[in-house]
């Protein structure tokens, strides 16, 4: 484990722009420390600080020193100015997507020059180890096992809300230590909404019903999404439902080593045009996985990102009218040099 969080130590400390780096992001802190927890993080002449309060600290309590040093402290900014003065700091660098403006100005208090690097953190973390493969790969099959129990369920009578109580269920008995976000159960005219709320509307024959959900293992994500028709589904609703998985399954194919992720988007795009449902598809097709539910690399029009092997991230192209129907896959995929392999598919939908 040390071997492990030293080398992400010193891929932070090639990339740092200042004499130190500051961060108040609970993923960059589980990344450096494997801890839990809320804090302040610092890189200085290569030690990692955290400055805990009197909550958080006992999350930090078994991180090894050669790990990090963890200062339980109320106040950060005194911790703060102290570390920059026996360090002689002058510059500081800092995520600005992520620092709040309070943090800011305490630091700008000591007389540095603050740094801007956007999504440091993020960039190297889009890179995944063979550590954090594992963990999100658990995740994922979790996911899987979970969604083939709750099957069985999908029929009419069942409400939105008890088929998202039932999937959380399930995803807690397979292992996942918790929610990646609050699960969505949207049928109807509710799947519509890509975000949509689980109601207390009951599920009827020949409804669709999409299913977006995701278990954590160790602070490692999952993020899948299935749509399903219940009874028998009309020719225009078969003929969009193919149009997004094959619009999903063409952004699959196209992942490979080099690529850049504008490209991948651009697959999923040319499909559903065929069909001239790309006007409702009203998001980017994916977006990277890890610690975060959403991170580095987004797969979408504007994106410059080349992909690399290792990075994780979900295709998942969706089409909503205004009508009220809305129909989303989505799969989670580790790019390699040549391919792109799926984590964790549950092999009940097919197209129809």
């Amino acid at each position: 484990m040390k071997e492990r969080l030293i080398l992400r130590k010193d891929r932070f400390l090639k990339l740092i722009n200042s004499d130190f780096y500051i961060s108040n992001s609970n993923e960059t802190i589980r990344y450096l420390t494997d801890a839990s927890g809320s804090g302040i993080l610092l890189i200085a002449d290569k030690t990692v600080y955290i400055i805990a309060n009197q909550l958080s600290y006992p999350a930090f309590k078994s991180v090894d020193k050669q790990i990090a040093h963890i200062i339980e402290s109320n106040d950060f900014a005194v911790e703060l100015k102290q570390i920059i003065s026996e360090k002689k700091a002058q510059t500081v660098s800092y995520q600005p997507e992520q620092m709040d403006c309070a943090i800011i100005k305490k630091i700008k208090e000591n007389a540095v020059k603050l740094v801007e690097q956007p999504y440091l953190s993020e960039k190297i973390r889009m890179i995944k180890d063979e550590y954090e493969i594992k963990k999100i790969k658990k995740a994922a099959i979790i996911n899987r096992n979970a969604i083939m129990a709750v099957f069985p369920y999908i029929k009419p009578g069942i409400t939105e809300k008890e088929l998202a109580c039932e999937l959380e269920y399930q995803m807690r008995k397979k292992g996942s230590d918790g929610l990646s976000f609050p699960t969505i159960v949207a049928a109807k005219k509710n799947a519509y909404n890509p975000h949509a709320v689980p109601s207390d509307m009951e599920i009827a024959d020949n409804d669709v019903v999409l299913i977006d959900f995701g278990a954590t293992v160790e602070g490692y994500h999952a993020d899948q999404t299935y749509t399903f028709i219940v009874g028998k589904a009309d020719s225009r609703i078969r003929r969009i439902y193919n149009a997004v998985f094959l619009a999903q399954y063409d952004a699959v194919e196209a992942v490979r080593e080099g690529i850049e992720a504008s490209k991948i988007d651009e697959f999923a795009r040319k499909r559903l045009e065929k069909e001239d449902l790309v006007k409702y598809f009203i998001h980017g097709t994916g977006h990277g996985v890890g610690l975060a539910i959403h991170e580095l690399p987004w797969i979408g029009p504007s994106s410059k990102q080349i992909i690399e092997p290792n990075m994780v991230f979900t295709i998942e192209p969706g089409v909503y009218l205004a009508n009220g129907l809305g129909i989303r896959h989505e799969v989670m995929v580790l790019s390699h040099k040549i391919e792109g392999e799926v984590l964790g598919f549950a092999p009940i939908v097919e197209v129809v």
